[in-house]
């Protein structure tokens, strides 16, 4: 007997004609599609971790040398991608290693870029010869320091609150190596969230 063509079949008396194609009828079946999307929930928080190791990270402000700006206790997201790939510019917040206690981050303000000339008087910072009109709160002290000239790769920090901040006038320029990231955004406490 030969066999048919797809699509007909032999019918008892037989005769050959159409037959209806029959499709087995596939139900959607939740529990069938759990694994997969397990899968991609997974995958997303694995991508997601990656990001957050590599790109971003989250900064707990300890100690009021950012003040009023930052407060002690605030969170902070921070971008890791670094200063020497981006750069960074003035008045930039950014995380640094500290040049004075290992395994210890400081949050700093940006002031003087590689090839400024930097100058403090009676607390007023000088860039190249000219003040520096500041617009970010901050609190003022009465201190000098300089002039000195940024090394290339090299800046300048200054922290807010200047009465209470060790930064470049007492450990001088920080190569733009040590710098963790740039701050974007504050996330906590909900009600001063804001962006940088």
């Amino acid at each position: 007997m030969r066999s048919d063509p797809i699509g007909t079949s032999a019918s008892t008396s037989g005769l050959k004609g159409p037959v209806a194609e029959t499709t087995k009828r596939s139900w959607y079946c939740p529990s069938e599609q759990l694994p997969r999307r397990l899968k991609r929930v997974v995958v997303a928080l694995g991508m997601l971790m990656v990001a957050h190791s590599v790109l971003l990270q989250i900064s707990i402000v300890r100690g009021r040398s950012m003040q009023p700006v930052l407060r002690d206790g605030d969170r902070l997201v921070v971008d890791r991608l670094g200063a020497e790939a981006l750069g960074v510019g003035r008045f930039d917040v950014v995380v640094l290693q500290s040049p004075t206690e290992e395994g210890v981050d400081y949050v700093k303000r940006v002031v003087g870029l590689p090839g400024d000339e930097v100058m403090i008087r009676h607390g007023r910072v000088f860039v190249n010869g000219s003040m520096v009109e500041e617009h970010h709160g901050l609190i003022r002290d009465g201190t000098h320091a300089g002039p000195l000239i940024v090394p290339e790769r090299h800046c300048f920090v200054l922290g807010d609150n200047r009465p209470q901040s060790c930064d470049s006038r007492e450990f001088g320029v920080v190569p733009l190596a040590t710098i963790r990231g740039t701050v974007r955004a504050r996330v906590w406490p909900l009600d001063r969230v804001s962006l940088f």
